[in-house]
């Protein structure tokens, strides 16, 4: 499991890295990664060691337990599902 100070101190382009759960009530999520700003598609990483992908709130699938492999695979979903998102912010 990744601690926040691992997770903030990971690069991967535009992808930000934002600590805790847009929902108070949520005290699961470690954190989440993100490359809009809006969170069309994002990485959450979570208190059971799993890392997750959402599109636009819902979840999709379970990623890679590496986080660098995981954030392969998001980018190229918002490659593959946002090519215009993918375009301006990581392109």
């Amino acid at each position: 499991m990744y601690t926040v100070e691992q997770l903030k101190a990971k690069n991967f382009d535009a992808w930000d890295f934002y600590v805790g759960a847009a929902d108070v009530c949520d005290t699961t999520t470690i954190g989440s990664f993100c490359c809009d700003g809006d969170g069309i598609v994002s990485v959450k990483l979570s208190t059971d060691g799993f890392i997750r992908l959402y599109d636009q709130g819902r979840y999709v699938r379970r990623l890679k337990s590496d986080i660098d492999a995981a954030m392969v695979q998001a980018t190229r979903y918002l490659r593959r599902h946002y090519n215009g998102i993918y375009e301006y912010v990581l392109a």
